[in-house]
């Protein structure tokens, strides 16, 4: 019930893990475990919006750029194509 607030909220601050995280692998690992809560969502719609709203922050991030945000946009994709 709470999980979306949660999961935008930290979205919305993950530009400020730039200056707290100084180890790429721990700002990937915080990326992966918003992905991971963001496939929790139940309703494909807002599921996408979510996961495209990750990925545009994440790409605000300029210091910890990789390729797991392109790979779950494009598991995004997938998974939306499977909904009429």
């Amino acid at each position: 019930r709470n999980l979306i607030p949660r999961i935008y909220l930290e979205m919305a601050l993950l530009h400020c893990y730039e200056f707290v995280c100084d180890d790429k692998k721990e700002f990937v690992k915080l990326l992966s475990r918003l992905a991971f809560a963001i496939r929790g969502i139940g309703d494909p719609i807002i599921r996408l919006y979510a996961q495209c709203y990750l990925c545009r922050c994440a790409v605000k991030c300029k210091k910890f750029i990789d390729t797991n945000i392109v790979e779950d946009f494009s598991f995004a994709i997938a998974m939306f194509e499977d909904y009429p």
